[in-house]
């Protein structure tokens, strides 16, 4: 019995708060109208103010691989590059940029719990994805310590092909077969160096998929109308309530 007198209470509570509420509102409706249509106003000048937010673009994303550091200060150095909402060519390190919207590196694990290097770019012209990828490649082979790291990576490896192609050209001592299985491993070790070496790059960027993708962007629009709106309607009550304290004073 107590319970249910409980839950009856509560809900004629409920109800006088809701009436207390809608005669609040129409007391203080033009307080509280004004400040819900200026949150609104405020919202689409701020939609006109900065376009570029609220404006839909495209994505395509990258895996990205270096020998000379790890995946974590190669996404720093990423991640560190000037953005540029206005749209237009920006300079870094002497490196023309083309306009993007945003060029992000995060950290992830696949599958088999091996971290990889996944960069995305956002362009608003899906033409411009190439040419923000060759800038930001060019940036990256700009930078000292990575250059200089891969330059002497590159005559270590060289040094080690011609050690491989001289031992392959040696007379061998050996018996007849362990010397054909030797020759066999130091092709396969030639080959295999060679090929790192033919595609090496100080970095690396694999395409996820071939296309950049169309990411709409009007749903935060909105949702930045209605928020302001939202919001106004909050500092109307307040406002609201504060002029009944002063009345009431």
């Amino acid at each position: 019995m107590d319970g249910i007198e409980h839950s009856g209470n509560t809900e004629i509570d409920l109800w006088e708060l809701i009436g207390n509420g809608y005669r609040f509102f129409k007391k203080r409706k033009v307080v509280i109208l004004t400040f819900f249509g200026a949150g609104i106003l405020f919202g689409i000048s701020n939609l006109f103010t900065h376009p570029l937010e609220y404006q839909s673009f495209f994505r395509k994303d990258f895996i990205a691989g270096t020998s000379v550091v790890s995946n974590e200060i190669l996404g720093e150095i990423i991640n560190n590059i000037p953005l540029n909402r206005e749209n237009k060519n920006v300079q870094v390190n002497d490196i023309g940029f083309p306009g993007f919207r945003n060029i992000k590196s995060k950290v992830e694990a696949n599958n088999n719990n091996e971290t990889r290097l996944k960069v995305t770019i956002e362009v608003f012209d899906s033409s411009a994805v190439d040419s923000v990828l060759t800038s930001l490649t060019a940036y990256l082979n700009s930078i000292r310590d990575l250059s200089e790291k891969f330059s002497f990576q590159w005559k270590q490896e060289q040094q080690l092909l011609s050690v491989l192609t001289l031992q392959m050209t040696s007379p061998d001592t050996s018996g007849k077969q362990s010397g054909h299985q030797k020759n066999v491993e130091l092709f396969e070790k030639k080959q295999e160096l060679e090929k790192k070496i033919f595609f090496e790059k100080i970095v690396n960027f694999i395409p996820v998929y071939p296309v950049p993708v169309l990411v709409s962007n009007s749903r935060e629009g909105v949702l930045n109308v209605l928020g302001f709106g939202f919001l106004g309607i909050v500092l109307g009550f307040i406002t609201g309530y504060l002029l009944n304290f002063v009345r009431r004073k």
